[in-house]
């Protein structure tokens, strides 16, 4: 709990600061954030288990049971070629998702420590609960990066590539 309330005070320095210290606090905001989700193994509810669980299993099984879209079974594939220990995947999984996160909140937010502010307070531990929609809520806000730039055919296939991590990408669509 104590790491929590660390992180709650960090995020909050962050909204509230205008000093120049504000890129170091968000660095190491970043990297606890990674640190705590990556090493809390099993915390988190079921679907961490089920994920840690899955990911243990050979991927020529894996691929057959087909219940995940086929972009996170070549993500897991890859994964388990580098290491089959669970930490490891939970540990490049944060990077990821927070991450990401934290990279395009604070290149398209016009208030960027507002916004990961936000996505502390409501999203931090539920975001790493569904690896799935993390990486590809991370892939959509890449498109959207491109979409501000209007570069539309990148913003397509980015959302494509989101769409094999998790069906509910067509939610962007509109």
């Amino acid at each position: 709990m104590l790491v929590y309330l660390i992180l709650f005070v960090m995020a909050s320095v962050l909204y509230y600061s205008k000093s120049k210290n504000a890129n170091f606090v968000f660095t190491a905001f970043v990297i606890l954030t990674i640190c705590v989700a990556c090493f809390r193994d099993m915390i988190g509810g079921f679907d961490v288990y089920v994920y840690g669980q899955t990911y243990e299993t050979p991927i020529l099984q894996l691929s057959n049971l087909q219940i995940f879209e086929p972009g996170f079974v070549v993500f897991y594939g890859i994964l388990q070629f580098i290491s089959a220990d669970r930490a490891f995947m939970f540990f490049v999984t944060s990077i990821i998702i927070l991450g990401g996160h934290f990279y395009f909140f604070k290149k398209l937010s016009i208030w960027p420590y507002f916004s990961i502010f936000i996505f502390f307070c409501k999203f931090y531990l539920m975001s790493f609960v569904y690896l799935r929609q993390g990486i590809a809520m991370v892939l959509v806000l890449w498109a959207v990066s491109y979409l501000v730039k209007k570069k539309y055919l990148l913003t397509l296939l980015i959302s494509i590539l989101a769409f094999f991590f998790h069906k509910s990408v067509v939610i962007f669509i509109p």
